[in-house]
């Protein structure tokens, strides 16, 4: 069975923490210092030890090239960033920076704790006398062109116009109080986008200065995710299998893998999508506002010598596809997680066939799914209005009868009895002793009927037909 596990700590979660402010073990601590850093020739992984830090932890941060003089002076400072922005002294003197000139709060790259202001806070007593404060404390104060209360608003306006917002090509937004902004991810980033996401915001009222568009997708990132898919099309790992049937549209695909190992295999949310063109693997195109990749945290498991189906919509994503030859891909790895461990691939080409008269996109169907159709090439007459053209799996007959139009074929469907036993067309009849059991489907503009038990195909076709709408029902 697939199981999903809670991501309860990573090293990025702890990262996150500490670029959030919060302290060491133990609560705030005492601040004495004069100036904004500190000076001289420390060691901070001392200094961070004494506070209470864990040397496993330090080892962590050092690992991921974090620096101890940045963490240090966010522990130094940690008793302040709630307080100031709930509008609570924090000084001797009870005075406040007045909300209507508070610009947010964050620390610089060393750590030291940073508060903007509009240049009115200087000229306003209280505030002025709590700017005073903050400075004799180490803390930097510098001045902003909005006020935090303008930077929330307009998160809130975007986060009301959430569907608008992603339509018109944004990817994530977030407050940025160190460029004082509203930051938007844009994906594309393109002339026209942006005149599309500017038009938005004039529409809801935002003032565009309080914005700064980003790419959301970098070219860096670009050519990882090139590298990454054609690193997956060079992977010729069979450990985890495509096995049984799959079903496919325009939008979705719904199919089955099992993993042929004695060991548990571990994969993400995150999963990808490429199209051929030429024999070469291209990445699939994203909507506007769909290019940022952002994914849940949350860890699947497909575990030993199980199988498991999966069911991947992505026209959130990619809209609805075109014809073509694509692969689904995502990764993952076996056993206990370590840093080094080995990347898995795991593949599933299909194609989306052709709209319009079915017999070779229902042959190339076949072929996807693993079968190795044998076709007569023959036409013979039939009791219906359109020839019929059977098709060899083995020992197997299926028969294919293609109208030009879906009206012509549901005309044809509702002259075949649901036994399937006999076929009553306009001035003549057919009764027919079939050598096995009869599956009519129909879907588009096909009639196909399969004689036979063989489990295999009959999945085939009811993953991608539906059930019979004459003859015998198959339960699997």
């Amino acid at each position: 069975m697939r199981k999903c596990l809670v991501l309860l700590f990573s090293v990025t979660a702890l990262l996150m923490l500490y670029a959030c402010g919060y302290g060491a073990p133990g609560g705030p601590l005492p601040v004495q210092y004069d100036n904004p850093g500190v000076q001289g020739d420390i060691d901070f992984r001392e200094l961070l030890l004494a506070m209470g830090y864990p040397e496993e932890e330090l080892d962590m941060l050092e690992a991921n090239n974090v620096s101890l003089e940045s963490i240090y002076n966010q522990s130094r400072f940690n008793q302040y960033p709630d307080k100031i922005n709930n509008s609570q002294p924090i000084g001797d003197s009870g005075n406040i920076i007045a909300p209507q000139y508070y610009g947010g709060i964050y620390y610089d790259d060393k750590g030291i704790l940073t508060v903007i202001v509009l240049d009115q806070a200087f000229s306003d007593a209280a505030s002025a006398a709590a700017i005073a404060e903050m400075q004799a404390l180490g803390i930097i104060v510098r001045t902003a062109a909005f006020t935090d209360q303008q930077l929330n608003a307009a998160m809130s306006t975007l986060n009301a116009l959430s569907d608008r917002t992603v339509n018109a090509g944004a990817c994530s937004w977030g407050l940025d109080s160190q460029q004082n902004r509203v930051t938007v991810w844009l994906d594309p980033f393109t002339d026209a986008q942006k005149a599309l996401f500017m038009k938005l915001l004039v529409d809801a009222s935002i003032d565009p200065a309080m914005i700064a568009i980003v790419p959301a997708v970098t070219p860096e990132m670009s050519k990882q995710r090139e590298t990454a898919i054609a690193s997956a099309m060079q992977s010729d790992d069979d450990r985890i299998t495509h096995v049984e049937t799959a079903a496919i549209s325009s939008t979705s695909i719904k199919f089955s893998l099992e993993n042929r190992t004695d060991l548990d295999f571990f994969y993400g949310a995150q999963w990808d999508m490429a199209y051929n063109v030429d024999g070469r693997w291209m990445p699939v195109q994203h909507l506007p506002g769909q290019g940022g990749g952002v994914w849940n945290s949350l860890l699947y498991s497909l575990q030993s010598g199980d199988s498991e189906q999966f069911e991947v919509d992505w026209e959130w994503r990619f809209g609805e596809l075109p014809p073509g030859r694509y692969v689904y891909i995502f990764d993952g790895y076996f056993g206990e997680y370590s840093p080094d461990h080995e990347i898995v691939y795991v593949t599933v080409e299909f194609t989306i066939a052709e709209a319009g008269p079915g017999y070779t996109s229902f042959i190339a169907l076949l072929v996807d799914n693993g079968f190795q159709p044998t076709e007569t090439g023959t036409e013979t007459d039939s009791f219906l209005s359109v020839p019929e053209r059977p098709v060899f799996i083995d020992d197997y007959i299926i028969t294919i009868f293609e109208y030009s139009s879906n009206a012509l074929m549901e005309a044809d469907a509702g002259y075949i009895d649901a036994s399937g036993l006999s076929i009553r067309v306009p001035g003549k009849e057919a009764k027919i002793s079939w050598v096995s059991y009869p599956h009519f489907f129909k879907k588009d503009t096909l009639i196909i009927n399969f004689v036979g038990e063989n489990e295999r195909i009959l999945d085939f076709l009811y993953a991608n037909l539906g059930k019979p709408f004459a003859g015998y029902s198959y339960v699997n």
